[in-house]
């Protein structure tokens, strides 16, 4: 049995405390010999790796109610007790080295002390449904546990909750880990996920339970599809290993601003079918469709931009449900003139959309997601060449922010540093290849987690796969050209089709998706390892959406 605390999880809580507080009758009245200790195990991955303050479990028999325990010397807290398992925290200043446990009943029948080995660090996974092995136990940002039906996304910021992670700043208190101050780990640990070392974010206590450590780490951006290993280390001690699924594919969709309507392919099949999705959230005549991760849980989610305003489906349900607790958002970030551009990015890396506006050459972005202009966001003077000027968006560098930039008849300036501000440090191209009538696109044509240039002219790509703002032409370290559409009316897409962790081309035209899913920048057909040719939308004035639906 696996007694789980983890804040984020709270049925999961209230479901064990009620077992806590109403387990009497699992003892029956007879069983008053004296205990006796099988094994101890940490309550994490369940081996014998244990280290001061972290939550461990005594399997045995004749365990019997509300024990107490001593590790050496000193007393530890009880977190769970029955006739064959209490779970218990491990003294927080008890020494490292060789030490035993002793348990005593309320009735007074002792053990005999067990020998255990404690270590200043023993790293542990918690793993899900109260196994060993196997997938982890890990959230997406709103507190989601991330299962098959709900798994991470390539560059999303995921928590894991671990145990055994060693000292920490401040010192480990005694008790629950109090809410309001970080008790940061003083060791970073090293975090593998599919073998691939891995951004720690953060690693702490986790607020509310007794020794749990929550560590936020970004997957990689070109992690692929399916259940991927993971794996850690602190101060060269190495963690038990589990699984994480991980599904990164963009899919199609279309808006419908006379419905309003979205349709959204969210099975990923290409076809229309009744699983997948269809809004009828809420629209207005000239409004702009506008899709992001607005709550973190690594789903797209939609919303709609008009006059100054932003309504955005922030529980992802389709329906306008107002602003109060579990509802939507509705935010007055922009203004109602001519020009205004709205624009959407993580604009300070924490694995949520945000939004903002772009106006003859100023930006104002809403860095800390409050939906108002206050004093945590920025206002950019960052363009300003005149009529048109294309604002653009990348993550140029490969932080994980969103930054931002302009286009302008072949010319691109880019916020490399994302400080807002031109500066040698940004990058200033005026030599890649442009025509009157280029279609600027954008991705990560190479898979290293930076955005990347390009051009779409009538049915053709090129793409600055090698990031240098020159053609160089094609070949190794070079960069690409491609023949991929070129019927009047086909409008540039660009996502990553497959879930590979590269960007990958294709076209839109009157409802008709070509994607090179394969990603050689050839049409292959529609058979086994080609391409895909999807029908999805087709009615004048649909917009044309992509998306981790």
């Amino acid at each position: 049995m696996h007694t789980f605390l983890a804040a984020s999880n709270r049925q999961t809580v209230s479901r064990f405390l009620t077992l806590f507080l109403f387990s009497g009758s699992l003892w029956p009245a007879s069983a008053m010999v004296n205990p006796a200790i099988t094994s101890i195990d940490n309550l994490a991955s369940f081996d014998t790796r244990l280290s001061p303050g972290e939550p461990a479990v005594i399997f045995g028999t004749n365990l019997e109610p509300n024990p107490s325990i001593l590790v050496g010397s000193q007393a530890a807290t009880v977190l769970f007790s029955s006739n064959s398992q209490v779970n218990f925290q491990v003294p927080v200043g008890v020494p490292v080295g060789a030490t035993t446990v002793t348990l005593t009943s309320s009735t007074g029948n002792s053990s005999a002390a067990f020998p255990i080995v404690l270590t200043a660090k023993a790293p542990s996974f918690f793993h899900s449904v109260g196994l060993a092995t196997g997938p982890v136990f890990a959230t997406h940002a709103n507190g989601l546990q991330i299962t098959i039906s709900s798994p991470a996304l390539a560059s999303e910021v995921v928590t894991f909750f671990m145990a055994g992670l060693g000292p920490t700043s401040p010192a480990q208190p005694v008790g629950p880990t109090p809410g309001g101050v970080q008790f940061v780990t003083i060791t970073t640990p090293v975090f593998l996920v599919n073998g691939v070392s891995s951004q720690v974010v953060s690693s702490a206590l986790a607020p509310g339970t007794y020794g749990y450590y929550q560590v936020t780490v970004r997957i990689p951006a070109n992690a692929p599809t399916g259940q991927l290993t993971v794996s850690a280390s602190i101060g060269g001690n190495n963690s038990d290993s589990g699984t994480i699924y991980v599904n990164v594919p963009y899919s199609v969709g279309f808006f419908q601003p006379n419905g309003p309507l979205w349709v959204l392919d969210s099975n990923g099949s290409g076809a229309y079918e009744l699983s997948d999705k269809v809004f009828p959230f809420a629209g207005q005549p000239g409004a702009i469709a506008v899709t992001g991760d607005w709550n973190g849980d690594g789903h797209t989610k939609v919303g709609f931009y008009l006059n100054g305003f932003w309504v955005l489906d922030y529980n992802g349900n389709g329906v306008y449900d107002g602003t109060g607790p579990g509802g939507d958002k509705f935010y007055a970030f922009g203004g109602s003139g001519p020009g205004y551009v709205p624009v959407t990015g993580d604009w300070n890396g924490d694995g949520t959309t945000k939004i903002g506006y772009y106006h003859n050459g100023f930006w104002a972005l809403d860095t800390n997601g409050s939906g108002i202009f206050d004093a945590g966001d920025a206002f950019y003077g960052y363009g300003g060449n005149g009529a048109g000027e294309i604002p653009v968006v990348g993550d140029w560098n490969g932080d994980h922010r969103s930054k931002v930039g302009f286009f302008f008849q072949g010319l691109w300036v880019l916020d490399y540093d994302g400080n807002g501000t031109f500066t040698s440090a940004d990058k200033y191209y005026n030599t890649f290849p442009y025509s009157a009538g280029d279609i600027p696109v954008f991705g990560d044509w190479t898979g290293d987690g930076k955005t990347k240039i390009g051009i779409f002219r009538n049915g053709f790509w090129i793409l600055d796969a090698n990031n240098n703002g020159t053609y160089d032409g094609v070949g190794f370290g070079k960069d690409k050209f491609y023949g991929f559409g070129g019927n009047v009316g086909d409008l540039p897409v660009a996502a990553d089709w497959n879930g590979s962790g590269t960007t990958k081309i294709g076209f839109y035209n009157n409802g008709f998706w070509v994607l090179d899913y394969n990603g050689n920048g050839s049409y292959d057909g529609t058979g086994p390892g080609g391409d895909r040719f999807v029908a999805f939308g087709g009615q004048a004035g649909n917009q044309p959406i992509i998306g981790r639906w």
